[in-house]
């Protein structure tokens, strides 16, 4: 489920079936137009789906004030999810307005805690757990220029550390972790800003170890 459609206010999701190869529909308590994962974006609040009653129930607030769009999640070995970056209120690519906050979702209580913050605010940047349990945070926009590295979130510390420098920004990519335990960035566009980009960038293997 995610993006944008053709109307704005729609409250939709679908459930994809892979023993019959079908979508079905399911719905959002309030509409949402740039969602991520299941739960939070596009709209004030948070929501989680319930799979064995097939609806989406509004969680505690989430610690942010206002629309809340684009921010990168990733569950957490006990559970936990964090949600970090994104940006607040109508989108300007001259005046982003983006979050550093750093914010985790317990769901044994259904609420949101904040745990540090980014070194660099960004949004739209990937999220990805890590072997020994630390999460890769990657790429995105930045305030005045998008970062050129990564930053490592410790969930025994609640704290994040900068990567080495990959010489230039970058977006629209994905990050997936591979057996062994290297994580592959692909595709995007890289550059240093939303005005000086370019793509698509060439493929990078993150190493943590």
């Amino acid at each position: 489920m995610g993006g944008s459609s053709a109307n704005p206010g729609a409250a939709n999701a679908e459930l994809f079936d892979p023993a019959t190869g079908t979508f079905n529909p399911s719905s959002l308590s309030p509409s949402r137009g740039y969602p991520l994962a299941l739960f939070v974006g596009g709209q004030p609040g948070a929501e989680i789906y319930d799979p064995a009653a097939g609806f989406f129930a509004v969680t505690g607030p989430p610690q942010v004030s206002g629309e809340w769009s684009y921010p990168a999640a990733a569950t957490l070995a006990n559970g936990r999810v964090l949600v970090v970056g994104g940006h607040v209120g109508a989108y300007s690519w001259a005046n982003p307005s983006l979050l550093a906050n750093a914010i985790l979702f317990d769901p044994a209580t259904n609420s949101f805690a904040l745990s540090g913050s980014l070194i660099w605010p960004r949004a739209q940047a990937t999220a990805t757990r890590l072997l020994d349990g630390r999460v890769l945070i990657f790429g995105g926009e930045g305030e005045a220029s998008w970062p050129d590295r990564g930053e490592l979130f410790d969930p025994s510390t609640g704290t994040f550390g900068a990567t080495v420098s990959t010489g230039a920004g970058r977006t629209g990519h994905t990050a997936t972790l591979l057996p062994s335990g290297k994580v592959l960035i692909a595709g995007g566009e890289s550059g240093t800003s939303i005005v000086s980009r370019s793509g698509p960038a060439a493929s990078l293997l993150f190493e943590p170890f």
